[in-house]
């Protein structure tokens, strides 16, 4: 469990807060590429730990971080106009560059006016198919970080974002590092007949409820390893490993090998998500792979849409929630299904925004399955206070490029340090 103070700590991220601080401190995810796909096109509302910005692509295909709000009279900028490698507020004409340059001021005769005045920008990078944002001090920009997803072609990357309102965006990693609960709440995806790399990864998953569980805490985040007792087709058992890692402060390895999940705050209450996939031979973008991941997570668009996590329509009224117990179908328990809700990530979406936006940590009893979840909670915790204390936090200069996910068999499983160490090299 964890004091009401430490919750917070863990929870808040608004400017200011100590988690807040921290969490700026890194290059964050805001975007799919393809969500900003048309030079000209429509900007786009971000909302990332509290604050709101218009995020644009100009005329060359540049993308550009604005905050929301017009530095003249405060009208949001994501009603404006791009157009002239430029946005420009439809209030009074003012028009911006992708750096905060003001390029025009209509209403203004001295031409010399728009050369003492700028709008408040931020460093932006496209990488892998994804948009990054930089929100924190311009003299402490960490380097940019080197994904695997960015050298493989984009027809082998498969990457999808969904909103999960009134949960935060702790509660969304847990998931991520508890790999007991795949047995338990998702026990309907076992009984599917699929051979997607989602489905085949996590088939035996199924088969033991009480995974041996290690973790190890690292400079960049830790490495989680839940060991199950599997059957053989000779009527023995043989070990299968589910390694996952966690980087500091966004990123999850799947054990599945290379699948990401990415979690960042949009508020405290509110969390953006985002799945990531890749194969150096596979065109996990292209059909039809890529609409069998999507529905193996139950991750197509049209789900999403019914579940009111859809980047375009989650804020949209009479979604799934609490109230209306996430529309949960309860006739379909009754003939079987184990949770009346859609399988897989919906499930986990519907489970942990059950627990409350914020969950009271004071009053959980962590079994020792949850050592994942517990050692999480340490993790972040300690990133803040470094950040308070100002000292630099490791995991700012990690290198994805030598981190991943992993499962396999073993006769005889063998963790702690030999596994964790041959996975770091």
């Amino acid at each position: 469990m964890l004091s009401h103070a430490d919750n917070m700590k863990m929870c808040q991220t608004g400017r200011g807060t100590p988690m807040g601080e921290a969490l700026r401190r890194f290059w964050i995810p805001v975007l799919l590429s393809e969500q900003l796909s048309e030079p000209d096109g429509p900007p786009r509302r971000l909302e990332i730990m509290g604050e709101t910005f218009a995020a644009f692509r100009n005329t060359d295909g540049v993308v550009g971080i604005l905050d929301e709000q017009c530095c003249h009279r405060g009208a949001s900028l994501v009603l404006g106009r791009v157009e002239g490698c430029g946005i420009r507020c439809l209030f009074h004409g003012w028009k911006f560059a992708v750096d905060g340059t003001i390029m025009e001021t209509p209403n203004v005769l001295d031409p010399r006016f728009k050369e003492k005045f700028r709008a408040k920008s931020y460093p932006v990078r496209e990488e892998g198919g994804m948009i990054w944002m930089y929100m924190g001090p311009a003299e402490l920009e960490p380097p940019f970080p080197h994904w695997p997803y960015f050298d493989v072609p984009a027809e082998n990357r498969l990457a999808v974002a969904f909103v999960v309102d009134e949960c935060n965006f702790v509660q969304l990693g847990e998931a991520l590092v508890d790999s007991s609960h795949l047995t338990i709440l998702h026990k309907d995806i076992f009984a599917r007949d699929s051979d997607t790399v989602v489905a085949v990864a996590v088939k035996n998953a199924g088969a033991v409820a009480a995974p041996k569980i290690e973790v190890q805490e690292t400079d960049f985040g830790l490495y989680y390893a839940a060991t199950r007792a599997v059957p053989t087709e000779d009527g023995g058992t043989v070990d299968e490993v589910r390694l996952a890692t966690f980087v500091a402060p966004f990123h999850y390895h799947n054990a599945n090998g290379n699948f990401l999940g990415i979690i960042v705050p949009m508020t405290d209450t509110r969390t953006l998500h985002y799945f990531v996939w890749w194969d150096e031979e596979k065109q996990l973008g292209l059909e039809p792979t890529r609409s069998a991941i999507l529905r193996d997570g139950n991750l197509t668009e049209e789900l999403l849409i019914q579940m009111g996590t859809h980047p375009d329509t989650w804020f949209l009224p009479d979604k799934p929630n609490r109230m209306n117990n996430y529309r949960q179908y309860r006739e379909a328990m009754k003939n079987g299904a184990w949770t009346g809700i859609p399988p897989l990530v919906p499930e986990d979406v519907v489970i942990l925004s059950s627990s409350g936006a914020i969950r009271d940590r004071s009053k959980e009893i962590l079994a020792p399955a949850d050592i994942g979840v517990a050692r999480l909670y340490r993790v972040f915790l300690r990133l803040a206070d470094a950040i308070a204390n100002g000292e630099e936090p490791s995991a700012l200069y990690s290198n994805p490029m030598t981190i991943a996910g992993t499962h396999f068999l073993v006769p005889e499983a063998r963790l702690g340090r030999i596994l964790f160490q041959s996975m770091s090299r």
